[in-house]
């Protein structure tokens, strides 16, 4: 049983409830709108840009790829969120949800938080969300958080670039609620903490540690991420990838 109907009218009420929060928190935002009509399908991103948000992508996309190293075709649906901003007291703030169905179907998804100032209250409270999504549905929260360090620890520097704090997880069928809900979860605690911290004051330091980190989440997006890898793979355009992923600023070690 596909659930491509269900994936899509989810991703589109999430991008919709995502773009109406950022407006009521930021009255000075605007979208700019792209798209790409691929070979692969569709592409759209919108970038969201004001005095709260420097820069905050949603993006969607209908795919059909084959898979680089066994062939397989699949039907492919993608969403995700990634905000950069102004104040370095707002983590960074990630998720990616992808569909696939090519006979069966799979559930994946990753999101967590990347703190330029360590805020321990909002680490916790962002970690007890997932933990207690993760019991409500049966899901073994220490090996999920497990995989989501695995897949951003730089095999350069061995350190983190997230913040370690969140789940990465891949389901096969039967995974649609736990899929959805960990993009409502996501959603409502990154609002809270958006609010919460959004008008503190920062230092030139604290803004200066914020723009370097984001400088190592670059290096590493472009050179390991898996996604943005897989994507170049199958024939994604990478300009795409980058208006959704890339910050409006960043700053890198000599």
């Amino acid at each position: 049983m596909s659930h491509l109907k269900e994936v899509d009218a989810y991703f589109e009420d999430l991008k919709n409830r995502t773009l109406s929060a950022f407006g009521e928190i930021d009255k000075a935002g605007k979208v700019d709108y792209r798209k790409w009509d691929t070979p692969l399908g569709l592409m759209e991103v919108r970038a969201f840009k004001g005095d709260v948000f420097e820069k905050a992508g949603v993006s969607y996309s209908a795919l059909k790829v084959k898979h680089p190293k066994t062939g397989i075709a699949a039907d492919v649906r993608v969403f995700e969120i990634l905000t950069y901003m102004t104040n370095p007291k707002v983590p960074t703030a990630a998720i990616s949800l992808r569909y696939r169905v090519n006979g069966g179907e799979m559930f994946m998804g990753c999101c967590d938080l990347s703190p330029a100032v360590i805020i321990d209250d909002d680490l916790k409270e962002f970690e007890d969300e997932m933990k207690k999504l993760s019991k409500k549905y049966g899901k073994d929260f220490a090996k999920m958080q497990e995989r989501l360090c695995w897949l951003f620890t730089s095999q350069y520097s061995k350190k983190m670039v997230l913040g370690g704090k969140g789940i990465a997880y891949d389901i096969e069928a039967g995974g649609f609620d736990f899929f959805k809900e960990s993009g409502d979860v996501f959603l409502a605690t990154s609002l809270e903490i958006i609010k919460r911290r959004k008008d503190e004051p920062y230092t030139v330091a604290e803004k200066d540690k914020q723009l370097y980190g984001r400088g190592e989440w670059v290096q590493f997006n472009l050179m390991e991420d898996k996604g943005f890898v897989l994507g170049v793979q199958v024939g994604v355009p990478p300009e795409a990838m980058n208006f959704q992923t890339l910050p409006p600023l960043a700053k890198f070690c000599e």
